[in-house]
């Protein structure tokens, strides 16, 4: 037997005065094996960096009322359990303000606690990985905790479980097992869902009046707030295609609609609003996120540029956009740059954040763009329909195909395939060549597919399905 903690191991030691027990402490960081003591190196390595963040919150965190710090010597844990609901925000957001602050840690969250750990690639789920090595041949491993730290575990010794989440037309969300296509649990939230994202063990869906956090284990509701301004797309049929929201791990951040265009970021906690920024009016699928503390927004029509606010304070970081005749469609941020489409005219584009040399390169109109390894993918239905592969370093074209039909979402790269949805199915490619992989002309599909793992989903008539890509 072993206990899986995120208390120090000290702690543990002290809780657990069992022989024979293996202990792991402060979530995988330190283990305690047959005797034996160990302790990452990379995260002894961060114990400074630990100690600057406790040295910064020890103020903030003391004039809260119910708010503690724990120093676990590893890591550091703020406790709001304690503290009033409309206090929490304050606390998350002055942790995450340090955290991004503050090199060489990372901010995890759990059931009324805010983790600093450090930036490193340990958790229960790789404790579980290395303690697999010592089952005996043909045990089955058992797992049982109540927290979102411990998901990390439950993935770990069921490594061919991938949950997947849908959003209905009608309002409904359901959670499916990857593996075999099993209702979980299903929820109503409205009349309207749009696609959900999953942070920290939650499952946050766009309605078409507000937000809904529902509990990713059995989908029960956590909060709901209205968010009538947002500047979503509903098309003539009253599907939510396009809704202003994007999820990441700092908060939930929305458009606000065309009288007072603006960036609003909301808590994970509660859906309180953190801050606003105002901007002028943006351009379609307008949102995304770099995951280094920054959030980026379409200009439009107002610049070859885009909107770059800090994630924490929403501080604009760069020049205001001017207003201009170019239409680019930010697509996504990698490696440091920002990569564009030129949706009416035909092109895409890199933009680095630093003062390097970008790129352009002329496509056909009309199509979308998707990240790789070394290179990014474009794929359109226009005349001169094709699947394209541009360099990151310079945007040559390194290959080009034709697909099997009209493209109809956007590509996806799932290990060494790329994945294209058309009107004739699934159609995959080889990411060095373009050369044909396979074609699945009963999965075609109206909406993007997406990658999960070694698993593809895609949706067609009401139906999702689930398939290893061969």
């Amino acid at each position: 037997m072993v206990v899986c903690s995120g208390r120090a191991l000290s702690d543990l030691r002290e809780r657990v005065p069992v022989d024979d027990v293996g202990l792991v402490g402060n979530h995988g960081i330190e283990l305690a094996l047959n005797r034996k003591r160990r302790v990452a190196p990379a995260a002894t390595e961060a114990r400074d960096a630990v100690a600057t963040v406790h040295d910064r919150l020890t103020e903030t965190v003391e004039g809260v009322p119910g708010a503690r710090l724990e120093d676990k010597g590893a890591s550091l844990t703020v406790h709001v359990r304690a503290t009033p609901a409309d206090r929490v925000p304050a606390v998350e957001n002055a942790v995450a303000r340090a955290v991004d602050e503050v090199a060489g840690v990372g901010l995890v969250t759990g059931k009324a606690v805010f983790e600093v750990r450090p930036a490193v690639a340990l958790d229960k789920g790789t404790a579980m990985t290395r303690l697999e090595d010592d089952v005996p041949a043909g045990w089955t491993t058992v797992y049982v905790g109540d927290d979102t730290t411990d998901e990390d575990a439950f993935r770990a010794v069921q490594p061919d479980g991938v949950g997947v989440y849908v959003a209905g037309r009608d309002g409904t969300v359901l959670t499916l097992d990857g593996r075999d296509g099993t209702e979980q649990w299903r929820r109503s939230v409205g009349d309207l869902a749009a696609a959900p994202s999953v942070v920290g063990g939650r499952v946050f869906v766009a309605t078409g009046d507000g937000l809904v956090a529902l509990a990713a284990s059995d989908g029960s509701v956590q909060w709901r707030v209205e968010t009538p301004e947002r500047a979503d797309f509903v098309d003539p049929a009253g599907r939510l295609v396009d809704a202003a929201v994007m999820v990441h791990e700092g908060g939930i951040y929305t458009v606000a609609g065309e009288d007072s265009p603006a960036v609003v970021r909301r808590s994970l906690a509660d859906g309180s609003e953190d801050w606003r920024t105002e901007i002028a009016e943006p351009w379609a699928l307008p949102i995304f996120a770099s995951g280094e503390g920054e959030v980026f927004v379409s200009s439009g029509p107002h610049d070859t540029r885009f909107w770059q606010l800090d994630a924490a304070t929403g501080d604009l970081l760069a020049e205001e956009p001017r207003y201009g005749h170019d239409f680019p469609t930010e697509a996504f941020y990698a490696d440091g740059s920002v990569y564009t489409v030129e949706p009416f005219f035909g092109s895409a584009g890199r933009t680095p954040l630093d003062e390097g040399t970008g790129w352009t390169t002329d496509v056909p109109p009309g199509g979308e763009l998707a990240d790789g390894d070394g290179r990014v993918y474009y794929a359109t239905s226009a005349d001169d329909a094709g699947v394209f592969a541009l360099s990151k370093t310079d945007g040559a074209i390194d290959w080009e195909v034709e697909p099997p039909g009209d493209v109809v979402g956007r590509p996806v790269v799932a290990g060494d395939v790329v994945v294209v949805p058309t009107d004739a199915g699934l159609y995959g490619v080889a990411p060095s060549d373009g050369s044909d992989r396979w074609l699945r002309p009963g999965d075609a599909t109206g909406e993007d597919a997406l990658a999960a793992d070694d698993l593809v989903f895609s949706t067609r008539e009401g139906a999702v399905r689930a398939f290893r890509a061969p």
